[in-house]
């Protein structure tokens, strides 16, 4: 018999995958930057306008007054500085704002950091804002001109003192300024001590009791050149900008190449007084005494703006 062969069907195709899909791909639009605008002259002072507080942070210094009526305790406002603005040399001027008299631990109970310190302090302005309108009227300080204490302890001061300089230190302000009042109750007579106070209060925030220690501390010692300094620093951060441009003007008259005296007071008859003249005469002396002054060329650049 004839053999038939079995019908076979044929093997099923192999199923393909099916394509994989595409990914998507969004675009995004990015807005076009702004170009670089050239940097505007702008006059002495242009910062934010200060906004008043009850105790400004002490360091000298570079508030400046109100519109008006320039209250005492009052700190400026400081928006960041854009790209733009740092070309512009005027705003070389804005040097950061640098903390109060370093301290250090005294060597002995009678040593405080009164007699070691360096005359370090923070500039009083930054000469970036317009000059203050003559009709402006400026608040004034009212002096307390302390007599001459008479002598106490000094034992006990120094001993005090040396407290109050290794809490200061370690950042326990409150103790450290408790260490200083006490030491110039045991000596009414110790200048270091009221040297000391003015410095941590300044630190503190608390002017008034800044301003009368560093009367004190002149009322013992008239000559201190870093006591009149510091307290003409506090006299500006207080607002009474008419009276720290006189106690700079008693520092020059007894040391005339007190160079950060000169720039200080340049920057506040340029800023706050609004007497250039003067101003200018205190910036020249001041490249007179130090040419390579690190604000020298943005002095030069307001000097040929303010001929």
């Amino acid at each position: 018999p004839t053999r038939v062969a079995a019908a076979t069907s044929p093997p099923p195709a192999r199923g393909e995958s099916p394509p994989a899909p595409q990914p998507k791909v969004e675009v995004v639009r990015l807005a076009e930057e702004d170009p670089i605008k050239p940097a505007r002259d702008v006059a002495l002072n242009s910062e934010a306008r200060s906004q008043n507080t009850a105790a400004p942070k002490p360091a000298a210094a570079n508030s400046t007054p109100a519109s008006t009526v320039a209250a005492p305790g009052s700190e400026p406002a400081r928006g960041k500085d854009g790209f733009a603005s740092r070309l512009n040399p005027r705003n070389w001027f804005r040097s950061k704002e640098k903390p109060a008299p370093a301290l250090s631990t005294p060597t002995n109970r009678g040593e405080s950091i009164a007699s070691r310190e360096t005359n370090k302090i923070t500039t009083v302005a930054r000469a970036t804002r317009p000059a203050t309108s003559s009709r402006t009227v400026l608040a004034r300080y009212q002096y307390h001109s302390p007599a001459l204490p008479k002598p106490g302890n000094r034992g006990d001061a120094e001993r005090l003192l040396s407290q109050g300089v290794l809490a200061q230190e370690r950042n326990r302000l409150s103790e450290a300024l408790e260490a200083y009042r006490q030491a110039t109750r045991a000596d009414p007579a110790f200048f270091d001590a009221y040297y000391n106070l003015g410095v941590a209060s300044y630190e503190a925030s608390d002017l008034p009791q800044c301003l009368l220690a560093y009367e004190y501390a002149l009322a013992l010692n008239p000559v201190s050149v870093k006591a009149r300094f510091n307290f003409a620093v506090a006299l500006q951060r207080a607002n009474y900008p008419r009276d720290a441009a006189n106690e700079l003007e008693k520092l020059l008259a007894g040391n005339p190449s007190e160079a950060r005296a000169h720039f200080a007071l340049a920057n506040l008859y340029a800023q706050q007084l609004g007497e250039s003249a003067k101003a200018r005469n205190h910036y020249l002396r001041l490249l007179e005494l130090e040419p390579q002054h690190e604000q020298a060329t943005a002095i030069r650049y307001w000097l040929e703006a303010n001929p």
